[in-house]
């Protein structure tokens, strides 16, 4: 970040910035990045993973109204809201 960019921040900002450059190394960065991306792949699979469970208990509870003309799943929720989701049921 150049001078002028530095600038233009407030002066309390700039300085926690040029502390933080000191600190955190171009591989820290890369290292936080790739986790980052990791996590982020990680929850796409989960997300797709709960999609298809709730595809396969809509299609068993079309098959069972059908059958047995009720239906058992009144009606399915899925809490995939945050990323922090899975671990709030264990």
């Amino acid at each position: 970040m150049g001078d002028m960019e530095m600038n233009e921040l407030c002066p309390n900002d700039a300085s926690r910035f040029s502390q933080l450059e000191q600190i955190i190394s171009p591989d820290m960065v890369e290292w936080a990045l790739q986790k980052t991306y990791e996590f982020a792949r990680l929850m796409s699979y989960y997300k797709c993973a709960m999609m298809e469970i709730e595809t396969k208990l809509n299609v068993l509870n079309e098959e069972f109204s059908l059958r047995y003309d009720r239906q058992p799943i009144n009606s399915i929720h899925t809490i995939s809201g945050t990323a922090a989701a899975p671990l709030w049921r264990s």
